[in-house]
């Protein structure tokens, strides 16, 4: 029949192309599936290849599966017993669908989807200690898969190596004072003399620093540390035992420094020269230089006729004299005792004579009197 004039040529729905009811399907039905064949194959796939890293994922991943599968199964066999059972859950069964569920394509394709991921998620956990089923049945993704493992293991352990570093230059920063010339000293001399942090005297050693070795100098570095106001002596004391230079040695203990000795240690250092009666020694002032400041000049008098009468005075006399308890408990704890010969001072010329002896309490390395004898 001919058209009407301005009507529409469009062919109508009953002549339309004879494909079209596999078009509809396809784009219905076969598209639908083929997506979620190609996604839950691309899952399988990376899950058994990134297996060994991403440890207990992919176990539950596939338990997932396997149980939405069990249920619909059980929907199919007992699909009142299924629907109650969701509409428990807050999910209404649809009751309008006449068609078993188990009849259904899309249910079939499905079934069979998530049954093949299942069963190859199974698989790819059996072989994990393998590294998966690709990788245990290809050298190659093998190998690519050890790389990357590898990968992953050596930026987790270079972190962690520079976690540790960073840890380190805290612990040095915090331990060293900006503030301290002593701690920026090059050679241990300085450090010790100048009174470094124990951070820094350690950085010295690490680095190869040497004690003098000489008994001289070894108990100029020993006095400095023990008379040091760094709260860290007693640590650079055992550093500097830990080189070598012997706690318990006798020194010649002078000081140079105005204001180094303290009241305690000056009025001792008097009561030693006037039980010794230096006073009439007509040399006296020519062995000590003056320095100006009375009770360091009191102490050198002191020491000096400790070195010529008893070889000097250990560090443990000199915490003694000094009144410094902690350097006394510090030194005590350490198994170092008060030394065999008695400390004297004793002096002879111009026929005239002093002699005096210092008394300390071997348990406590107190101080306590200088007497004439």
């Amino acid at each position: 029949m001919d058209h009407p004039i301005g009507a529409s040529a469009t062919p109508s729905p009953d002549r339309a192309s004879p494909l079209a009811g596999l078009y509809e399907f396809t784009r219905t039905h076969l598209s639908i599936v083929n997506g979620v064949v190609l996604a839950a194959g691309t899952l399988v796939a990376i899950l058994d290849f990134l297996g060994p890293r991403l440890s207990i994922l992919p176990t539950l991943i596939y338990s997932a599966t396997a149980a939405i599968v069990v249920l619909m199964i059980l929907a199919a066999i007992a699909p009142r017993l299924v629907g109650r059972a969701l509409s428990a859950l807050g999910y209404a069964a649809r009751r309008d669908d006449l068609i078993p569920v188990w009849k259904r394509p899309l249910w079939q394709a499905t079934i069979v989807v998530l049954g093949a991921v299942s069963l190859a998620g199974a698989a790819s956990i059996a072989k994990a200690s393998e590294g998966g089923i690709a990788a245990s049945h290809s050298p190659t993704l093998r190998t690519l898969q050890s790389q990357l493992l590898s990968l992953d293991r050596g930026i987790a352990g270079i972190s962690q190596g520079v976690a540790q570093a960073n840890t380190k230059l805290d612990q040095i920063a915090l331990a060293v004072d900006p503030n301290n010339p002593a701690d920026r000293c090059a050679d241990l001399g300085c450090a010790v003399m100048g009174g470094a942090s124990p951070a820094a005297v350690r950085k010295l050693i690490e680095k190869g620093a040497k004690v003098p070795g000489d008994p001289i100098n070894d108990g100029v570095y020993l006095l400095a540390a023990a008379l040091s106001s760094n709260p860290g002596r007693f640590e650079v004391i055992d550093l500097l035992a830990s080189q070598g230079i012997d706690k318990g040695m006798l020194m010649h203990a002078q000081i140079r420094d105005r204001g180094r000795v303290t009241k305690t240690g000056a009025l001792a250092a008097r009561d030693v020269v006037s039980a010794a009666r230096m006073s009439e020694n007509p040399i006296a002032r020519f062995i000590q230089m003056p320095s100006g400041d009375a009770g360091v000049d009191a102490w050198n008098d002191a020491m000096g006729c400790f070195l010529r009468t008893s070889g000097g005075v250990s560090l443990l006399e000199v915490a003694a004299l000094m009144g410094d308890a902690d350097l006394a408990r510090h030194v005590l704890s350490g198994g170092v005792a008060l030394p065999k010969r008695p400390l004297a001072c004793s002096w002879q010329g111009a026929g005239k004579s002093g002699s005096a002896r210092v008394d300390i309490d071997p348990t406590s390395g107190k101080f306590l009197r200088a007497r004439a004898v």
